[in-house]
């Protein structure tokens, strides 16, 4: 059985205003739900979040958000 499931997400952002627009849309996000959490933070080339859920379904579902979540900022750009 798994006890934990942690993996990286590293978003490309060129620019430095994009990086902190990103973070500041995600700043009323809740980085914690019941059985996953993550965190956001800069590098030199982008956006990485790291994320741990307690299961693969939960795992999927904050991938999931993410995901769609860039979508939506990319299509605004």
């Amino acid at each position: 059985m798994i006890n934990s499931i942690e993996t990286e997400i590293t978003f490309d952002l060129s620019t430095e205003k994009d990086k902190n627009d990103f973070i500041n849309a995600l700043k009323s996000e809740p980085k914690e739900m019941q059985r996953s959490s993550w965190t956001i933070q800069k590098n030199k080339k982008g956006i990485i979040f790291k994320i741990t859920a307690q299961d693969p379904v939960a795992l999927r579902a904050t991938l999931n958000a993410i995901t769609q979540f860039m979508i939506l900022f990319n299509k605004t750009r």
